[in-house]
């Protein structure tokens, strides 16, 4: 007989709770596997890479919380089988429970927040997405915080559980719209042909089909400045100003070749004595 705080243990119990902790070590292992196997298999080759870090985090996220679980249960057996008034314990973790969870309601309220963002796939890293005014990309989803990044350089932290107002442009593609204005003398059917050359020269660069590319076949509006035209391509969020850019170079080329006029302001400045 062993004296263990207090408590007189036989040799036989310790065994039994060797016994017990390898047991159910073995049983968190091969409970570990299947989970890992069946979360990396979701989808087959279908998911993307984005989709399995997010399988990957969740994976290890719920690995994480049955090895605690287990754990507790394990020590719980242990400690009935040595003698221990589990029923008192337990009361006593319930009470010290509900204050935690009282002290740390909204650490609770974030980790939530994380596993319903990661299990839901509501945006991932690299997204473009804008919560409560704030637009950027992710940088990083944790369980507590969210991290985005602006085209200032500014990066933004949010709590999971204060994420509200959610846009996420990426999850669908975004449309790059461009538009140009020509003085009112040009001739329109010149003005139609040199867009169409622009669009075929826009989905070879972005291997796109032509017909995915569209503009504004008449005059989109009337002003001051001249008629205006339209070009609108698909493409992700985060590659609208570039993909912009292109579409105004190829414009200003095929105007400059078919010798089309873009209306300007002239200021002219009087020399005063």
């Amino acid at each position: 007989m062993l004296n263990i705080f207090g408590l007189e243990i036989s040799t036989k119990k310790l065994i039994n709770s060797a016994l017990y902790l390898l047991f159910i070590f073995i049983i968190y292992l091969i409970i570990r596997r299947i989970l890992k196997i069946a979360l990396t298999h979701a989808g087959g080759k279908r998911i993307n890479a984005a989709q399995r870090q997010r399988v990957k985090t969740v994976s290890q996220m719920l690995s994480s919380l049955l090895k605690y679980m287990m754990l507790i249960l394990t020590l719980l057996v242990i400690l009935a089988d040595l003698g221990v008034n589990v029923s008192s314990l337990i009361a006593g973790l319930g009470i010290l429970t509900a204050v935690m969870g009282l002290a740390f309601q909204d650490m609770i309220k974030d980790f939530i927040a994380g596993v319903t963002i990661l299990v839901e796939g509501q945006f991932c890293i690299g997204d473009v997405v804008e919560i409560d005014g704030f637009t950027g990309t992710v940088l990083s989803v944790g369980l507590k915080t969210t991290e985005i990044k602006n085209s200032n350089g500014q990066v933004k932290i949010i709590a999971n559980h204060n994420i509200d107002g959610l846009v996420n442009y990426s999850k669908f593609n975004a449309t790059a719209v461009v538009e140009v204005r020509t003085a009112y003398d040009t001739d329109e059917s010149k003005v139609v042909t040199a867009l169409g050359e622009v669009r075929k020269r826009v989905a070879r660069r972005m291997h796109l089909a032509i017909s995915e590319i569209t503009f504004t076949p008449a005059a989109d509006d009337l002003d001051a400045e001249g008629v205006s035209y339209q070009m609108y391509c698909p493409c992700k969020a985060e590659n609208c100003p570039i993909v912009q850019g292109m579409i105004r170079e190829e414009i200003l080329k095929e105007f400059k070749a078919q010798k089309i006029t873009i209306p300007y302001h002239e200021v002219n400045v009087k020399n005063r004595r």
